[in-house]
């Protein structure tokens, strides 16, 4: 599971491992307790490198879970504005944003539209 939290990825890319993470608090699953549980490797786009985020398991139900930072939707590289940016210039000016490629924001486009569709 991830948990989304609010964190500046330029001092998480400076301090790696050493970041000052905010515990979480209980499991959003069970409302057990978590514990430290290492950390794992992520890309974002605008960072070259890997990032450690921090990872935490549910002594109760044993899920995991990643702190990931709120300003990135789960599963997605590129941040929400540069999202945001590229479909409201296709919906205003029917172009594509030129800093992406067409396929991969389609696919943005169309990851949106059915979330929006679904609700």
């Amino acid at each position: 599971m991830i948990i989304s939290v609010t964190m500046d990825l330029k001092n998480l890319i400076e301090l790696g491992k050493n970041y000052p993470w905010d515990v979480p608090g209980p499991c959003p699953g069970c409302g057990g307790e978590l514990w430290s549980h290492g950390f794992v490797k992520r890309y974002f786009e605008e960072i070259q490198k890997p990032v450690f985020l921090k990872r935490y398991k549910c002594v109760k139900c044993g899920s995991i879970h990643t702190l990931r930072p709120d300003d990135h939707f789960p599963g997605m590289l590129a941040s929400k504005a540069d999202m945001l940016c590229s479909m409201l210039k296709k919906s205003n000016l029917n172009r594509w944003e030129k800093n992406f490629s067409h396929q991969r924001q389609l696919h943005w486009f169309r990851r949106f539209s059915k979330e929006f569709k679904d609700a």
